[in-house]
């Protein structure tokens, strides 16, 4: 099934479709997650979730839109998937998207330098106690990685995540 939308949220795309765009893009970005820390273990909890939708002018429905992504976070970190949120519309997104959403995670250190036998760990990760790591995401489908951008993930050890 093709989970990506594109379009205008209120235009081209309805709120329920939209819905189901952030929860893609949640799950995508927790692909990106356990890609780079090699599991999803180490994450602590999420600090906050940033989601912008791609609306019309007189569309309203932002956070429950965003709502999505976050019930997924709650899915699978239980209570430290409890985060701050803001939930935004704007004119457009790059490649026509009707969402992104980045989110920012605070992380465990690596045990050591093959944490879990997956692999390196992500370098901010190993040497700070709690390292803050940003995440954005956007839904997209294998066929569409050429005109989709893809989801990365940023780690700084300062506590204050920087943009």
């Amino acid at each position: 099934m093709n989970r990506t939308a594109l379009g205008k949220v209120g235009v081209d795309v309805n709120t329920d479709r939209a819905r189901e765009a952030a929860r893609s893009a949640a799950i995508n970005m927790l692909a990106t997650i356990r890609e780079a820390l090699g599991t999803l273990d180490r994450v602590e909890r999420v600090v906050n979730l940033y989601g912008v939708v791609n609306a019309a002018p007189d569309y309203v429905e932002h956070t429950r839109v965003i709502d999505a992504a976050s019930d997924v976070l709650l899915e699978v970190f239980g209570d430290a998937g409890r985060h701050a949120r803001l939930a935004v519309g704007v004119a457009s997104l790059p490649a026509n998207m009707c969402l992104e959403i980045q989110a920012v995670l605070q992380v465990r250190p690596a045990i050591n330098a093959f944490d879990d036998a997956t692999g390196p760990a992500a370098p901010c990760c190993s040497t700070t106690p709690h390292a803050l790591v940003r995440v954005a995401g956007a839904p997209q489908n294998a066929a569409e990685t050429k005109s989709t951008p893809r989801t990365t993930a940023h780690a700084s050890t300062n506590r204050a995540s920087k943009p």
